[in-house]
């Protein structure tokens, strides 16, 4: 960002104009690669947010000269651009429904499965299982395929793991995140 400032600025400024938040926007793992963290909301509101951002983007680009590129494997050799998705559960009264309440599970079948609630751990075997089936959402282009291979922190596998970056949900629970922020990071899909 500290090349292209006034670029970065008016992105920021354009998205907060669109109800599109964003939360955190750093460089990444190549070059010209940026992550940017949107505010989270609602299901529905996120959808949208993922896609205002990208036109936010194009447009203000576009002024500056300069051309974004979304494809999640612009280059061989490189790692690919992603599009992870965080995704919490809680109910009305905002309680995380994901984490366990009070002390972490002696008996959790693995350690790393201590900090969720056994809602938690069935709705992680859910995305498990169902992932296989949506991945033409997940990665809905050849291009997508390029970016899910080996030493590139990308998931090859269906496979889970506590703040594990290489696997398709990454855990973040305790004792690496407070109750409250539990969550599983989705980190299939590509920016694409």
């Amino acid at each position: 960002p500290i090349h292209n400032k006034r670029w970065y600025y008016d992105v920021y400024d354009a998205c907060a104009r669109f109800n599109c938040g964003i939360e955190g926007w750093h460089t990444e793992s190549g070059p010209g690669v940026f992550e940017a963290a949107l505010e989270f909301s609602g299901v529905a509101e996120m959808a949208d947010r993922a896609s205002l951002f990208k036109y936010a983007v194009r447009g203000v680009s576009t002024d500056h000269g300069l051309t974004p590129c979304f494809m999640a494997k612009p280059r061989q050799g490189l790692p690919g651009n992603s599009g992870h998705m965080h995704v919490s559960l809680v109910d009305a009264d905002g309680q995380n429904l994901l984490a366990r309440q009070g002390d972490s599970d002696q008996d959790a079948p693995w350690p790393d499965l201590a900090g969720l609630s056994d809602l938690g751990r069935h709705f992680l075997a859910g995305i498990l299982t169902g992932l296989p089936d949506i991945m033409p959402m997940l990665a809905p282009t050849v291009n997508s395929y390029k970016r899910l291979v080996e030493n590139f922190w990308a998931p090859v596998t269906v496979s889970w793991g506590l703040e594990h970056r290489a696997s398709s949900i990454r855990i973040i629970a305790p004792p690496t995140a407070k109750p409250s922020a539990t969550r599983f990071e989705v980190r299939v899909p590509g920016a694409d």
